[in-house]
């Protein structure tokens, strides 16, 4: 019995055999096992119903009393750096940065060493400065990155002066 039995192997029809089933075999496990679901973009993309708008008009209207009950608050008690903070929070939620900017530098003042409120002051100072991040905004930045070199927001807002 001399020399062995061997079959020619096509590399490539390997390689291009791999390269389908492998996906395709993946794409069956996540949909057999995963979220399928989460395929569908139209819901993502379709007008909201008449429901979704009230919902979202009722958490506005929550969340302006919300404020209103905070900003009482701490008029009673103006020296809580974390209120303040909360409070220009929620005034950005509400799009209302020119009355979130005050009260960043209200919580700064009481809580200056916080890389968090540092960037979200500068973002809000720089959306009221018609979504420029120079001057004090960069400032923030800059020293929010020196507090916290790892601060995602700030990092964000750092790539934004950059760019």
């Amino acid at each position: 019995m001399g020399g062995g039995w061997r079959k020619s192997v096509n590399h490539r029809a390997v390689v291009v055999g791999f390269a389908i089933g492998i996906p395709l075999i993946g794409g069956l496990l996540y949909w057999q096992f995963g979220m399928p679901s989460a395929n569908n973009l139209s819901g993502a993309v379709s007008l909201p119903s008449k429901g979704a708008a009230d919902n979202d008009r009722g958490a506005a209207e929550g969340l302006e009393a919300l404020s209103a009950r905070l900003e009482a608050e701490l008029k009673q008690h103006p020296g809580d750096g974390v209120g303040w903070a909360l409070l220009a929070r929620s005034y950005v939620e509400m799009g209302r940065h020119a009355e979130a900017v005050p009260r960043y530098e209200k919580a700064m003042k009481l809580i200056p060493d916080d890389p968090q409120v540092l960037a979200d002051y500068a973002d809000a100072l720089g959306m009221l400065q018609g979504r420029k991040l120079e001057g004090k905004a960069e400032q923030l930045i800059r020293r929010a990155l020196t507090l916290d070199p790892n601060n995602v927001k700030a990092l964000r807002l750092a790539g934004t002066v950059a760019f």
